[in-house]
């Protein structure tokens, strides 16, 4: 027979174990609920399709980066699949930060890490993976924070954050 102090310590722990069971479950549902959402999503272009307009990104707070484009090794962005995007510009550009996020839910952050292709930092590739929630056609957004080259003061004034929204589909 176990000592009653020692009943009253198994039992709190028990309870307090189910606490955080509970906790932890409730936290899980409540990031995988969509939210009201609504955004224009961008298309990506495949590495084969030549730089037509439609591939071309709208950034007008970026003029000082030229023209943008992004690719995607799978158009549909599908979940659980590693997918390779390439990043063109006409303008020499420095890449300081990259992140993907959930816009029509909370994913967290997938931090996003770039490699320059060319010798003239106009190209960068890199390979992400999308994780998979409740919502068949989630909301993410890519989140790119540039340095073009030919601003030479350097600082956070000459960076500019691109915010691109795509939507990825099940396969």
């Amino acid at each position: 027979m176990l000592p009653t102090s020692r009943i009253k310590l198994i039992q709190a722990i028990r309870n307090g174990f189910n606490a955080f069971v509970i906790l932890c479950s409730l936290i899980t549902v409540m990031g995988c609920t969509p939210t009201e959402f609504h955004s224009t999503s961008v298309v990506f272009c495949t590495f084969e399709e030549d730089s037509s307009d439609h591939c071309r990104l709208p950034v007008s707070q970026a003029e000082d980066l030229g023209t943008v484009t992004l690719r995607s090794s799978h158009i549909d962005m599908p979940f659980e699949t590693r997918i390779q995007l390439r990043l063109e510009l006409s303008q020499p550009t420095r890449i300081v930060r990259s992140e993907i996020v959930g816009e029509s839910m909370y994913m967290g952050r997938i931090p996003v890490q770039w490699g320059a292709r060319s010798t003239e930092s106009k190209v960068w590739e890199t390979e992400v993976f999308l994780g998979a929630c409740t919502d068949p056609q989630m909301i993410w957004a890519l989140r790119i924070q540039v340095e073009p080259i030919k601003m030479k003061p350097s600082g956070d004034n000459a960076r500019i954050w691109l915010h691109i929204p795509f939507q990825s589909n099940w396969r």
